[in-house]
């Protein structure tokens, strides 16, 4: 993708796997008769977007715009999502529900939908969706800190990962309730 999106679509994309290099990650766009692009990463996807600006893009306006669904897939950029046009909705334009992200998807994740944040050695990553969050639990090590953002979440990790629920769900590791705004 050099300068530009490494995926550029007008129309319905599935992306199943694959390594994708860009500025931009994916980017959906408006046709000029009004339509709109939809970019889907489904629940098993092994994508990786690596993007050195952001990782979703929607272009459109007001009335339209591209959408973005992620609920599989790594996505390494310093921004989740950003908008070409005006008026575009950003509320609408990206639905995380799953993945694991450099960049905090919060504002894109439904409500109740689990999602954490992972910090080793002061490199913090995100995880949405039960299968990200266990693949994420699974790397963490003593002294690790791990955040529950929101949802329900169960999960098995290391002794002496540190588990904070900042969520309004329950949470349980390893066996244990985790009240909200505890340790």
């Amino acid at each position: 993708g050099n300068g530009a999106g490494a995926v550029i679509s007008y129309g319905e994309t599935v992306i199943n796997g694959g390594t994708f290099d860009g500025a931009y990650g994916v980017v959906s766009k408006k046709t000029s008769s009004g339509e709109t692009g939809s970019i889907v990463f489904p629940a098993d996807s092994t994508a990786v977007i690596n993007a050195s600006k952001i990782a979703f893009v929607a272009q459109g306006d007001a009335a339209s715009a591209g959408k973005v669904s992620a609920a599989g897939g790594t996505f390494n950029a310093p921004a989740v999502l950003g908008t070409i046009g005006t008026g575009v909705d950003k509320t609408s334009a990206a639905n995380v529900t799953g993945g694991i992200y450099a960049a905090d998807p919060s504002a894109y994740v439904p409500d109740n939908n689990a999602s954490i944040s992972y910090t080793h050695e002061n490199s913090t990553v995100y995880a949405v969706g039960k299968s990200s969050i266990d693949e994420v639990a699974q790397q963490a090590q003593a002294g690790d800190t791990i955040t529950v953002l929101s949802g329900d979440v169960a999960l098995d990790t290391a002794d002496k990962v540190v588990v904070k629920n900042e969520s309004t769900g329950n949470v349980v590791v390893n066996g244990t309730t985790v009240e909200t705004n505890t340790e």
